[in-house]
C-alpha cells in the first residue's frame, strides 16, 4: 500500500514576538552600558585617576625658557586683579616705552607649544605664581638702599600656618582638600557641592528668593580673585575657565597632588581679598 509522501510546513514565525525580544535584549544591553557608565563617573569622581593621568602628562610638556631677544611666544595676562596689581598686565606697555628710549630687549620668555596653545584658548597662564613681590634696590656694595614687599606679610610655607587657621578654612570652604585617602584628587572641584550649587541655580530660575550657595573651591577662588576680570565669576563660561585652568596648575608637577593642595592653602591664605582702605588699597592675605 503506497503512502502518500510526508511533508512538513515551517511554523509561522511570529513576528511580534521577535520584536519583543528584540526591544528587551537592546533595553538590557542599553541598561548594562549605563551601569557600566555610571560605574566609571562614580569611581572617577571619587578617585580622578584618568584626568590626573591626562593632565600630568599635558603638564610635562607645560613650559618656559628664556632665548635671545624678544620673543615671538609669549602671553601675557589680561586685567585680572593680581595681574594688574603686581604689574604682569602692563609688561607690553612697559616694554613698547622702554623701546622707544632706546632699550632693547636682549633677553625674553619663550612659551612653550602647549603652554601658549592653552593661553589662546582661553586658560589662564599656568606657571608657578608668586604670592609676594617686590622691588629690592642695592649699592655698589650690595647693601640695601631700598626694600618694598606685597603683600607685606605672607606664609612661606605650609606648615608655617597655625593648624588653627587651617582647620577653619576647611571647615568652612573645603572640607574634603586635604583628604589623605585621595592622592590623585583634582581640587578644582567637589562634585557634591557643584552639583548642589546647579540644582539651585536651576530652581533659582523659578524662584528668584531661593538661595544659591556657591560652588566654589579654594583652587577656582584663587583664579577668581586673581585672574578673573575684577575678580569676579560674571558667567558660567567663566567659572569654567576658572575649573579648567585649577584643573591643568594642579598636576603641573604630576599625578599626586597632595602637595599641590597644600599649597593651595598657602596661596589662599596670602591672597584672599578681605578689604580695602582708601590710600592704601586692598588688604589682602591673612599674614
Amino acid at each position: 500500500m503506497n503512502r502518500p509522501p510526508v511533508r512538513f510546513f515551517p511554523r509561522a514565525i511570529n513576528l511580534t514576538s521577535l520584536r519583543r525580544w528584540g526591544w528587551g535584549l537592546f533595553a538590557a544591553f542599553f541598561v548594562l552600558v549605563c551601569a557600566v557608565a555610571a560605574r566609571m563617573v562614580q569611581n572617577e569622581i571619587e578617585t580622578s585617576q584618568r584626568q590626573a593621568r591626562y593632565l600630568s602628562e599635558l603638564g610635562r610638556d607645560i613650559a618656559f625658557t628664556l632665548g635671545d631677544g624678544p620673543s615671538n611666544s609669549i602671553r601675557f595676562p589680561a586685567n585680572g586683579p593680581y595681574d594688574l596689581r603686581l604689574g604682569y598686565a602692563q609688561l607690553p606697555s612697559f616694554e613698547q616705552r622702554l623701546i622707544a628710549r632706546g632699550f632693547a630687549v636682549t633677553t625674553q620668555a619663550r612659551n612653550s607649544a602647549v603652554m601658549a596653545s592653552l593661553a589662546d584658548r582661553g586658560l589662564f597662564l599656568p606657571y608657578e605664581e608668586k604670592d609676594q613681590a617686590g622691588l629690592v634696590l642695592l649699592d655698589s656694595r650690595g647693601a640695601p638702599l631700598f626694600s618694598a614687599r606685597y603683600p607685606g606679610l605672607v606664609y612661606t610655607s605650609f606648615d608655617s600656618i597655625p593648624p588653627l587657621v587651617v582647620n577653619a578654612l576647611l571647615f568652612i570652604e573645603d572640607r574634603n582638600l586635604l583628604d589623605p585617602t585621595q592622592s590623585n584628587r583634582n581640587p578644582a572641584i567637589d562634585w557634591g557641592r557643584f552639583s548642589r550649587a546647579l540644582f539651585d541655580q536651576g530652581l533659582r530660575a523659578v524662584d528668584r528668593h531661593q538661595p544659591s550657595p556657591g560652588g566654589s573651591t579654594l583652587a577656582t577662588q584663587i583664579e577668581k580673585f586673581r585672574h578673573s576680570s575684577d575678580g569676579r565669576t560674571a558667567t558660567p563660561p567663566e567659572k569654567l575657565r576658572q575649573i579648567a585652568s585649577a584643573s591643568v596648575r594642579a598636576y603641573l608637577d604630576g599625578p599626586q597632588t597632595m602637595p599641590a593642595r597644600k599649597q593651595i592653602v598657602v596661596r589662599y591664605l596670602n591672597s584672599v581679598p578681605l578689604a580695602a582702605k582708601p590710600g592704601i588699597g586692598e588688604i589682602n592675605g591673612i599674614g
